[in-house]
């Protein structure tokens, strides 16, 4: 609720200060999107945080051990663009990223404001080709493996860690 709540109340109180109730239709889609984005995350990020608590019985080591996984994930993917690209999805904080590049699809979103506003579109010509590639073509594919196979492992953790009583 900390996170999609947030999100949903901006989106009904930003159409609630627009000038016509046409602003709820056609803004429906960018709603579509954060619920995707936000359940998505949610979801994975709670099994992911359930693996990591079964994994230790000292309640002090859990947060270490999420903590560790969050700042390594993200130095690892920072070497990997450098070294080898495959490593950037040992990392949740890229594979997310990743998932939401996709599901909002900002590459398009840019190339749409460039050919329809132009003095938005002289200010954006200037972004850089990867950025735009970046954008448009996110590896998806990619961070949906690493996520399933992170998940796979969440659960086989707390399969093995979780006896019910």
């Amino acid at each position: 609720m900390t996170w999609l709540g947030p999100l949903c109340a901006a989106w009904f109180l930003g159409n609630l200060l627009a000038p016509d109730w046409r602003f709820f239709w056609h803004s429906r889609a960018a709603l579509g999107h954060a619920l995707v984005y936000g359940l998505a995350s949610m979801g994975i990020l709670s099994l992911l945080a359930l693996g990591v608590s079964a994994t230790s019985s000292k309640e002090k080591a859990t947060p270490a051990f999420w903590f560790m996984w969050w700042i390594i994930g993200g130095r690892v993917t920072q070497v990997a663009l450098h070294t080898q690209p495959w490593l950037r999805h040992l990392g949740f904080n890229f594979n997310l990223d990743q998932i939401g590049l996709a599901v909002f699809r900002l590459g398009d979103d840019i190339k749409v404001a460039q050919n329809n506003i132009p003095i938005l579109g002289n200010m954006l010509r200037d972004i850089r080709s990867e950025t735009i590639t970046a954008l448009s073509a996110p590896a998806i594919w990619g961070a949906l493996f690493a996520l399933l196979l992170m998940l796979g492992v969440a659960v086989v953790v707390i399969v093995k860690r979780v006896k019910p009583e």
